[in-house]
């Protein structure tokens, strides 16, 4: 079986311990889960992850809010 790479910081997320650096300064910590829609600030349907945080709370992050990813697993 080939495993695949992927380019897009939403799919090295997916099932991942990990802090996120977003563009606009702030940073996450926690657990990457699933793919699923985001939206892109202007209301339309984009591709997302979601994530939920330390705190337990869930976010849903989208290719255009992050910086980089610095991965804790």
């Amino acid at each position: 079986m080939t495993k695949i790479i992927w380019n897009r910081k939403i799919d090295q997320l997916e099932g991942r311990k990990a802090k996120v650096f977003c563009k606009d300064g702030k940073v996450y910590i926690g657990q990457g889960g699933f793919a699923c829609i985001g939206d892109d600030g202007h209301g339309n349907d984009i591709d997302g992850v979601t994530f939920k945080i330390e705190n337990g709370e869930s976010i849903i992050f989208s290719e255009l809010d992050i910086e980089h990813l610095e991965f804790l697993d």
